[in-house]
């Protein structure tokens, strides 16, 4: 990518490209470093957002999954002491809440010290008596509990469901931002109170830390979640109740009330929320399936990198002063218009003030060095050179200059073919600059992992490479090698792919062929225009078994050529497949990792298969189905059998 727009600059603006590079670098890396380890840019960047959360407010209709019950001054006031709070009271009230039917309960209440024994003793009861899964609160002396209040609480709540209480607080400004993740004690972990909570109805939850995003109810400054006082729950209709989850807890006027986001700049919010509240807004959110990222590593730099590019890139083009000043004031506004569309989305905003310093630094920099001509063309060709071909071959041809000449030889090599499905699609739909950047950036990563296997790019084709092992350079186990190599290349496009579609970007699967025979390999081309690469039979097998992934499902192909080749690895066999405009079949197979039980399994039904005992062939390939409904080969097959095929001999014209 840095390559890529070190071309684009030299070669439209003639400026110092590599004084622009380092500025534009080392401002990246300022600005991202800022906006996450200096605590009042931090500050700065929080208060933006809590701006931003005020423009546009987070109205929803109540939350009919979770119902507050309140311990308040009027429920504290029947009683002969405010605290602990009557145990005899709150088995009542889970007597009435198990009469109703509820889903689950959630007490955010500290049972750390006595209270009279046989109030005690009844709560102890009723919690392992009621129906529905009971969650209590729980903490530790970092929490400001003395030892005796932490032994007796670890005591009493010895066999109940315990999740712990605190409060993800932020640590610049102290406001409560976060849903806390798991704590480590003593060598377990303990979940949070609503993590445990979201679990114990059936929820699986990734319980690392997340970013708390708050909601007001129908009406501005209104809670999402009805609540009632817990002196009243035995006169509530059962059927209000009935399938609910119920958090029981303090909203007291000076008791266990913290500062919430929602206080800076909302329209009548809670500027002082009680804690058992902002559970219930954890714990909705964690129902609701949305995970909201306060911070996206990939998000940030990227906003960054091509914020401050296009400000160095606007200040370094010759032209008016003025013209400059309204490029950089349309980036400024583009910038703020941006993170108040991602909030309004619910959107990771961007570090908004460290890049807009950085957009000023930027442009500074760029207007400076504007109008410095110091590319020459050897240069621009020389790095354009080196970004297409592998530094193998560029050592051997420095090393040894009678390579540039025409000529070639006959040697076994084996051959990588990769293509992404479907991108011809893609890049009819995706703005160029987009395309062009990702394209790029997907390229970069599936070179290094070719050059680091000793492969070398022999050509794109597009979105597709071509990659030659054990030429020029000898290389003896280039099979394992290159299968090994697409292994890692098929992972790392998995994982591109899925980044890709969080933004929300339609990028296709990677397909791989490999392939091992003998083949030409050398310079062809003309006198003065020649390129070193690989040309014979082999090198349209490759490409085929590429493409013939689609037809199985899989995302690899290898030849028995290669994989004979590759002692210790493994694979599942495919078929015995006849290409087009071929008559002897070719097997095929696909690598793995490591051989599971359900490998086995798909060997012992192919080989079945082979034998033409099609009947017991079926019932083993369904047999794998039922194990792993995504088995791609066993359902190929099974869908082979059924049509009237049988066998292993697969005739692939259509490729």
């Amino acid at each position: 990518m840095l390559t890529g727009v070190k071309k684009i600059l030299s070669h439209m603006l003639g400026t110092d490209i590599r004084l622009l590079i380092v500025a534009w670098a080392l401002l990246v890396i300022l600005a991202f470093i800022a906006s996450r380890h200096i605590d009042f840019i931090i500050i700065i960047e929080n208060t933006v957002n809590d701006l931003y959360a005020s423009i546009d407010p987070h109205y929803r209709a109540y939350d009919s999954d979770i119902i507050l019950v309140t311990i308040t001054e009027n429920t504290l006031g029947q009683f002969a002491y405010r605290s602990p709070v009557d145990r005899q009271f709150l088995s009542e009230v889970l007597l009435t809440l198990d009469k109703a039917n509820v889903r689950a309960v959630g007490i955010d209440i500290l049972f750390d010290q006595k209270t009279e024994q046989y109030k005690d003793i009844a709560l102890q009861n009723t919690i392992n008596e009621v129906e529905f899964p009971t969650v209590v609160a729980w903490a530790n002396p970092s929490d400001n509990l003395t030892n005796a209040q932490t032994n007796y609480l670890n005591s009493y709540t010895n066999d109940m469901i315990k999740g712990h209480v605190k409060l993800g607080k932020d640590k610049t400004d102290g406001l409560i931002r976060w849903i806390d993740g798991d704590m480590n004690v003593i060598g377990k972990e303990i979940n949070s109170f609503p993590h445990i909570l979201a679990s114990v109805v059936g929820h699986e939850i990734d319980s690392e830390i997340q970013y708390l995003k708050y909601s007001f109810g129908p009406k501005a400054g209104s809670s999402p979640f009805k609540s009632y006082e817990a002196q009243f729950i035995r006169h509530i209709p059962p059927e209000w109740l009935s399938g609910k989850i119920v958090l029981i807890g303090a909203d007291l006027p000076h008791n266990d009330r913290h500062n919430t986001p929602l206080d800076r700049f909302s329209r009548g919010g809670s500027s002082m929320m009680a804690g058992i509240e902002i559970h219930a807004h954890a714990l909705s959110q964690l129902l609701s399936g949305m995970t909201f990222q306060r911070y996206n590593i990939y998000t940030d730099i990227i906003f960054i990198i091509i914020l401050l590019a296009l400000s160095i890139f606007i200040s370094s083009i010759e032209m008016k002063f003025i013209y400059k000043f309204l490029g950089f004031m349309v980036l400024l506004c583009i910038l703020w218009g941006i993170s108040l569309l991602l909030e309004r989305l619910s959107f990771p905003l961007p570090p908004v003030v460290c890049a807009s310093l950085g957009l000023i630094i930027a442009t500074g920099i760029g207007t400076y060095i504007s109008g410095k001509r110091q590319r020459k063309y050897r240069q621009f060709v020389t790095n354009a050179f080196s970004q297409y071909m592998s530094p193998q071959l560029l050592k051997e041809l420095k090393e040894n200059p009678e390579k540039l000449r025409l000529g070639g030889e006959r040697k076994e090599i084996t051959l990588i073919f990769t293509d992404i499905a479907g991108f011809t699609s893609t890049s009819e739909v995706l703005n160029p600059e987009v395309l062009v950047e990702n394209l790029n950036l997907y390229l970069e990563g599936m070179v290094e992992i070719i050059l680091r296997y000793n492969g070398v790019i022999d050509k794109f084709i597009g979105d597709a490479i071509m990659a030659t092992f054990n030429a020029p350079n000898d290389c003896p186990d280039h099979s394992t090698r290159a299968v090994m190599c697409a292994l890692e290349l098929d992972q790392y496009a998995r994982k591109f792919r899925k980044n890709s579609l969080h933004k929300n970007i339609e990028w296709g699967l990677t397909r791989i062929g490999v392939h091992s025979n003998p083949a030409i390999v050398g310079n062809i081309g003309g006198a003065e225009r020649f390129e070193y690469t690989s040309i014979g039979d082999m090198v349209n097998t490759t490409a085929r078994l590429e493409g013939i992934n689609k037809l199985f499902g899989t995302s690899i192909c290898v030849s028995a050529m290669t994989a004979n080749k590759c002692p210790g690895l493994n694979f599942r066999p495919i078929g015995e497949l006849i290409l087009k405009g071929k008559t002897e079949p070719i097997q095929v197979l696909t690598p793995e990792k490591e051989k599971s039980e359900l490998s086995k399994l798909y060997i012992e039904a192919y080989t079945v298969l082979g034998t033409g005992d099609n009947q017991q062939a079926s019932d083993m390939f369904k047999n794998i189905l039922e194990i792993d409904k995504n088995d791609v080969l066993s359902r190929f097959h099974l869908d082979r059998l059924v049509s009237g095929e049988s066998g292993v001999l697969i005739r692939a014209l259509e490729k």
